[in-house]
């Protein structure tokens, strides 16, 4: 009788240790929730920004240096008159840009908070259905088949000299088999640029904003054919904080004008020669170019 009382009393301990374990991971994903969704209402605002912008714009000619706001006509609210403040220290055409920089920014931001918020919402609706599933379970053989059940399988232990080593960059390939290097955060930018390309491989930078360094190597005394050079220009864009406009400035040269600005500014250069190019955003070469690297991948 007293083993029979020992073993519900174990069955209703671990039953409730696994109904703890799991609510208290139902807390965390709800709290990420609503983290999230505040900042998606942040990021919402680009639009309002944006608008700011064009009203500043359209009414540029009653700017008057020193002011602190100005009344306008906001045809989007039926020619209601709005206050847009301003900062008097700085001047139209600055507050104008700051204003199209932060709508960027937070329009940037809304899209993977939106694919992250979806995740979350699917993980929290999972807990409470495990939730509900185990409050259901009345015996031991049930519990311990319903905890293999949701357990996911350990990682094999991989002792750390034998994981193999991430490089520092990405690599890709062109329809007619050049190289393409894409340097991953300013160490990897260092590599790419100063150690891996040589003199007269064709250098590419998004103009004027972060991204990566994108090396294509070529062939000596030969130039590379114009389906590399728009592969290489497409990764510059897509590496680059305006992967998710329509398409941005692309900065183009060859490895020898590119000089480093020093070592404590890892990954920052001075170019001396350059090219702008204009690329737009191409996600079927996008998707091209992961393929050949894939199918690569697995030919090793």
């Amino acid at each position: 009788m007293n083993q029979e009382n020992n073993s519900d009393l174990e069955f209703k301990r671990a039953k409730e240790s696994l109904l703890n374990k799991l609510k208290r991971s139902l807390v965390k994903v709800v709290k990420s929730k609503l983290q999230i969704q505040e900042q998606i209402l942040l990021c919402e605002q680009w639009r309002a920004f944006e608008h700011e912008a064009v009203l500043l714009q359209s009414n540029f000619y009653r700017y008057v240096p020193g002011m602190s706001f100005l009344e306008v006509e906001d045809w989007e609210r039926g020619g209601e008159v709005i206050r847009i403040l301003l900062d008097p220290l700085k001047t139209a055409s600055d507050q104008i840009a700051e204003k199209i920089r932060k709508s960027k920014k937070l329009k940037r931001g809304f899209q993977p908070l939106e694919k992250h918020l979806q995740n979350l919402l699917t993980q929290e609706c999972a807990i409470a259905h495990q939730i509900e599933q185990a409050s259901g379970i009345e015996t031991v053989e049930a519990l311990e088949l319903y905890i293999k059940a949701i357990t996911p399988p350990k990682k094999p232990f991989i002792p750390k000299e034998e994981r193999p080593k991430s490089l520092p960059y990405h690599q890709f390939w062109s329809a007619s088999g050049l190289k393409i290097l894409v340097g991953k955060k300013a160490k990897g930018n260092a590599v790419v640029t100063f150690k891996l390309a040589k003199g007269n491989d064709c250098w590419f930078h998004a103009a004027g904003i972060p991204g990566a360094h994108v090396v294509l190597q070529c062939i000596k005394d030969k130039d590379p054919d114009e389906e590399a050079l728009m592969d290489a220009l497409q990764l510059a864009l897509f590496y680059s904080n305006i992967k998710e406009e329509k398409g941005g400035e692309i900065v183009a040269t060859q490895r020898k004008f590119v000089q480093p600005l020093g070592q404590k500014e890892l990954g920052k250069v001075q170019v001396s020669q350059h090219k702008i190019h204009f690329a737009k955003r191409d996600l079927k070469r996008l998707e091209e170019l992961r393929k050949r690297d894939g199918q690569r991948t697995k030919a090793k």
